[in-house]
């Protein structure tokens, strides 16, 4: 969980699941080295410059010689922010699963009938109508009553299937940022023809109501109208975020620093609300030709593309845009022909015909590395191991935590020096 105000907080830092550390030598390492900071900074204020004998004067080192906590110490300086950031510590809250007895409020009576347009993976000589698939199951309170001051409205492209993944992200981005820094989070599933994944999907919904559904197939060619269906519920139920943030759900985001970036709790924010603009890792030069190669993955016929060419488009696996770029977006894809690359249709095709700008962030999408040391804002997990990406997202957390307790130590230590403060130092394990 996120650092707090609390000072018991403070001694909970570390209680991850995370093998980095053993949790006593996380706590020994943490406690030891704010006492060395804050030494150092009560050693300028002697006049004789004498140093404690109690004082630790190093920073901890294990056995082998490595920083007991050089894992968790990142570089700050490449965010480009100074201001403070503070977070939350508040558990997710969970409702007990259920099975419901009848169809809830946010479920509609049509996702328990058997949809022709389930059957089929819905992608030629089709031309997109407006609301052309029906809702199953839709939150139409998500941003008006329970998350009303959202700030970023975070929507994963996610497979039925995905239950574990789902969990884990719930685990990693709960309710919790929301308390502190207004970000939501959806789900965006199509349906299935299999009565038990209905069935456990129904539950699902109905324990978080978190997850929004229409009648398509769920299917990699159609995830041009899953995007069309987030879109939608952006447009009539979620204009009032400031973004929207989409992401697959192989993905891990730096909330955090994301929200550095954007400057989010700045007067002079990195506002995109009143414009066509999309914030981005972008497709530019080669990537812009169609491939044509039979067997690919991305084989694009002719009669289902006929230019040889794209337009610059963003990533699929993360984009961000504002409410009334998601609606400008799905009003253009009135009576175009559906097309089943969903990242080159929704931010390529539609994007250039209501001519958005964009704000190319591709060296923010970077490896692991990256990801951990605060130069990166997205990572793409390999093969989806979400297990890995939740370690890797607590260790980075552990290290913003980290940061908050150093300043908070090295702010009482100069209070202390100023005589503002009776907080007394402890000193460091004999």
């Amino acid at each position: 969980m996120f650092f707090g105000n609390s000072e018991k907080k403070q001694k909970d830092l570390t209680a991850k699941n995370d093998a980095a550390l053993p949790n006593s030598e996380v706590h020994n390492a943490l406690d030891i080295w704010l006492t060395h900071r804050k030494a150092n900074v009560m050693d300028k204020c002697r006049t004789d410059n004498a140093v404690h004998p109690n004082f630790v004067t190093k920073e901890p080192m294990r056995e082998n010689g490595e920083s007991a906590l050089s894992s968790y110490l990142t570089d700050t300086t490449t965010v480009n922010s100074g201001r403070r950031i503070m977070t939350a510590s508040k558990e997710m809250k969970k409702t007990p699963s259920s099975k419901p007895t009848k169809p809830p409020d946010h479920v509609t009576s049509r996702s328990s009938q058997t949809s022709s347009k389930q059957t089929t993976i819905a992608h030629e000589d089709i031309i997109i109508k407006r609301n052309p698939f029906n809702w199953t199951i839709v939150e139409k309170d998500f941003c008006t009553k329970r998350f009303p001051n959202t700030t970023i409205l975070v929507v994963l492209h996610t497979a039925i299937e995905h239950y574990e993944r789902r969990q884990i992200y719930r685990d990693m981005y709960g309710e919790q940022l929301y308390e502190q820094y207004g970000i939501a989070m959806l789900f965006v599933l199509g349906t299935s023809n299999n009565g038990d994944k209905k069935e456990r999907i129904l539950e699902e919904s109905s324990t978080y109501h978190d997850i929004i559904q229409q009648d398509f197939l769920d299917a990699y060619r159609n995830l041009t109208w899953k995007a069309l269906a987030w879109l939608r519920f952006v447009d009539e139920y979620c204009a009032t975020a400031r973004y929207v943030l989409k992401i697959d759900d192989d993905v891990v985001f730096d909330a955090i620093g994301l929200l550095k970036y954007l400057h989010i709790d700045e007067r002079n924010s990195t506002e995109i609300k009143n414009e066509n603009r999309i914030i981005c890792g972008l497709f530019q030069g080669t990537s812009l030709v169609p491939v044509r190669k039979k067997g690919s993955k991305w084989y694009v016929t002719k009669e289902e593309y006929q230019p040889d060419f794209y337009y610059p488009y963003c990533r699929g696996i993360q984009f961000l845009l504002s409410p009334s770029t998601a609606t400008a977006i799905l009003n253009a894809s009135i009576g175009e022909k559906f097309f089943w690359i969903d990242d080159y249709f929704i931010t390529g095709y539609l994007g250039h015909k209501i001519n958005v700008t964009f704000d190319n962030i591709r060296p923010l999408q970077a490896t692991k590395e990256k990801f951990l040391e605060r130069k990166a804002l997205f990572w793409w997990v390999n093969k989806g191991d979400m297990r890995e990406a939740k370690k890797l997202w607590n260790k980075l957390e552990l290290s913003y935590e980290v940061e908050q307790a150093v300043k908070k130590a090295l702010k009482e230590s100069r209070q202390n020096c100023n005589g503002t403060s009776s907080t007394t130092i402890r000193p460091a394990p004999k």
